[in-house]
């Protein structure tokens, strides 16, 4: 899978962070930035992907990705989203591990892999174009609390994106998700992922669902079909071809996977995606 692009972001005039409008059709950028990006779906639909997987977006999501964590969106009709750049050390260790923050230290830290939150408004947002910086910064601040609270936000990326694990877990897993990497685009067992694991079999797949939150046939299709959509979006390469590089047995087989996964079909991505290749 291609290195994403790294991203400079500029901050607004006096202040550490910014926030912009997006609006028309997104087009393929995989990419990522030092920054935290909180991201409001308002109108349109299409698909972000987030480290190894792909989602549909479609209005009342809002995305809160990690620094360094890659992404991108693809749209399928036009949209427009609120978005949020922010650096980490805006909110410092002196004010998230006091004991009112615990929530918001932990929606920090599970940003790493990705959350999805559904649902949501713009309520608070305009908030951020106040008068002066410090307001905005407050009303920033005070977006992320409200979302902290909320319960319900998923995680978007594999456990591979977590930050940190406990050491025996995260070196199982590393070992697991790179050897699937390596593999990708070849037949794999679970017979030899469960050697790669040191575990037997059916440990192997338990492991993975519990540290992971899907099967690993699951998340081979998921990262099947990512790296699918970056041939797609960056080459000119017959869609069968693209299948086959991307480890599919047969073009059916992809093509159910890709609608599946993104609503659409491989041809439709590619000419949205790259809209000066059609």
């Amino acid at each position: 899978m291609r290195q994403p692009l790294y991203e400079r972001t500029v901050p607004e005039p006096g202040q550490s962070w910014r926030w912009f409008e997006a609006t028309g059709l997104y087009t393929y950028l995989w990419h990522n930035h030092a920054e935290l990006e909180l991201i409001l779906i308002t109108t349109g639909t299409g698909s972000i992907f987030v480290g190894d997987r792909v989602l549909p977006y479609a209005p009342g999501d809002l995305f809160l990705l990690g620094p360094q964590l890659p992404h991108a969106y693809v749209s399928a009709t036009s949209s427009h989203a609120l978005v949020c750049q922010f650096p980490e050390t805006l909110i410092g260790p002196e004010l998230r591990h006091r004991p009112e923050f615990t929530t918001l230290r932990r929606l920090l830290g599970e940003a790493g892999t990705g959350l999805h939150f559904a649902g949501c408004t713009e309520q608070g947002w305009s908030g951020l174009s106040a008068p002066s910086p410090g307001r905005r910064t407050v009303n920033l601040l005070g977006l992320l609390v409200e979302l902290a609270d909320r319960t319900d936000g998923r995680r978007v990326a594999s456990s591979r994106y977590l930050p940190d694990r406990s050491t025996r877990s995260r070196d199982r897993l590393e070992r697991v998700v790179g050897h699937l990497a390596d593999h990708l685009t070849e037949p794999i067992t679970l017979t030899e992922i469960a050697a790669v694991a040191a575990l037997t079999p059916t440990a192997t797949s338990r492991f993975f669902r519990r540290q992971t939150g899907m099967t690993i046939t699951a998340y081979l299709n998921r990262a099947r079909i990512a790296n699918a959509c970056h041939a797609l979006a960056e080459s000119d390469a017959p869609i069968a071809t693209v299948a086959r590089l991307s480890g599919f047995a047969n073009l059916a087989h992809f093509n159910r996977e890709f609608r599946r996964g993104l609503g659409q079909t491989p041809s439709s991505f590619r000419r949205i995606a790259r809209p000066s290749s059609g």
